[in-house]
């Protein structure tokens, strides 16, 4: 089956928000994630059960963070440049080819790839070019849980990654408005992920029945060990002071119970508006750019010429395994065709040991004895 005309579960959610969880979980429900050859292998260090990532869709969505001049941990506003990203629709293009060629079954297809919540607005034109209905299930997590996360994986300061949060919760919500779509949060999967789940399949209108073993390799999937960092009440504190990370955290909520909630996506498109102001308003300084940026410049252009390598690579690979898959049936097939006549060749050892035996007990028969010596016999 060709994508069009297909689902697409499309799994958002903040960096170490949960989304590699939810991922693998609805991956074992009967959601297509693509073989996980094609998955970027789990780090035991990170994520020792999977990422649940297409490796060629995130090196694509780092493509294009890179034509951005960005990057995965890059909060500012880039909204207004993605239409106009020279080179655009080649990637599209090349997107489009992975989603063809790499979500083969007739399950809903699944992609999980957090970049996407900030490049949606591009994603969005792909699926509906490939004739692909987004069904989207975003996955929050406490702000402050992912900021302890970030801060003790990547030594991220801890308002980064609070205003990395935001950035990426709000346009992920605000791109999938009008789309069918689901909010959970990463503690509900933890602690119901059947009752979630279940939830989560009704708002989206996408009913799989998971099998009884199904079930069992969720609940050992879903382990407790997959929550690494844990806060209390900080949140309850920042509430008070009108915060707008805890302003949006408890908008999107409410966007648990009501998708489509427009009192809760007032109160998120008035955060927006500040935080993309503030941004603004202060991005000289918060910010290094400039003529003086040479630093910075060298670091992405050493980072765009690694992409590319690894890219390159990627494709070497993927052809040393499509000719290995050939060969292989090649050789499945000779192996075949010679057990095949390896079958008929002893077939016809056997008449002819069979037929040598018949006649050399004809030969020794007094009758053929006797016709042997007769006048004439020959």
């Amino acid at each position: 089956m060709t994508s069009r005309d297909r689902k697409a579960v499309i799994v958002l959610g903040m960096h170490r928000s949960g989304t590699s969880a939810l991922s693998g979980a609805l991956n074992i429900a009967g959601i297509d994630f693509a073989s996980e050859s094609k998955h970027f292998d789990a780090d035991s260090n990170v994520n020792a059960k999977g990422y649940w990532e297409h490796a060629g869709i995130v090196l694509k969505n780092e493509k294009l963070l890179s034509m951005l001049d960005s990057s995965w941990d890059d909060f500012r506003d880039y909204s207004e440049r993605l239409p106009s990203l020279s080179g655009l629709d080649e990637v599209k293009n090349e997107i489009g080819g992975i989603l063809e060629s790499d979500f083969n079954s007739d399950s809903p297809i699944g992609v999980k790839d957090p970049r996407m919540c900030r490049l949606l607005p591009i994603w969005l034109d792909v699926l509906q070019d490939k004739g692909v209905e987004p069904h989207f299930v975003i996955i929050t997590r406490h702000p402050y849980e992912v900021a302890k996360s970030l801060s003790a994986r990547d030594g991220m300061l801890e308002d980064k990654a609070l205003l990395l949060w935001l950035s990426y919760v709000m346009e992920a919500e605000k791109y999938s408005r009008g789309c069918r779509r689901s909010f959970l949060t990463y503690h509900e999967l933890m602690t119901d992920w059947e009752k979630t789940l279940s939830r989560v399949f009704d708002d989206i209108s996408i009913h799989l029945d998971i099998s009884s073993s199904a079930t069992l390799e969720i609940n050992k999937f879903l382990s407790v060990g997959l929550r690494h960092a844990t806060v209390q009440d900080e949140l309850a504190d920042e509430l008070a002071k009108g915060d707008w990370v805890a302003t949006a955290y408890t908008a999107l909520r409410k966007l648990e119970v009501g998708p489509q909630d427009a009192d809760a996506t007032e109160v998120l498109d008035t955060v927006y508006r500040e935080f993309i102001n503030g941004l603004r308003l202060f991005s000289s300084l918060v910010f290094r750019e400039g003529s003086n940026d040479d630093e910075l410049q060298k670091s992405r252009k050493q980072y765009t010429d690694l992409l590319v390598n690894f890219e390159s690579l990627q494709a070497a690979y993927d052809n040393t395994r499509d000719d290995y898959a050939r060969i292989q049936k090649a050789y499945l097939r000779t192996r075949e065709a010679f057990t095949k006549t390896k079958d008929e060749y002893d077939k016809t050892l056997e008449k002819y040991e069979n037929n040598k035996e018949t006649l050399d007990a004809i030969k020794s028969s007094f009758f053929y004895r006797l016709f042997s010596i007769l006048p004439g016999a020959k």
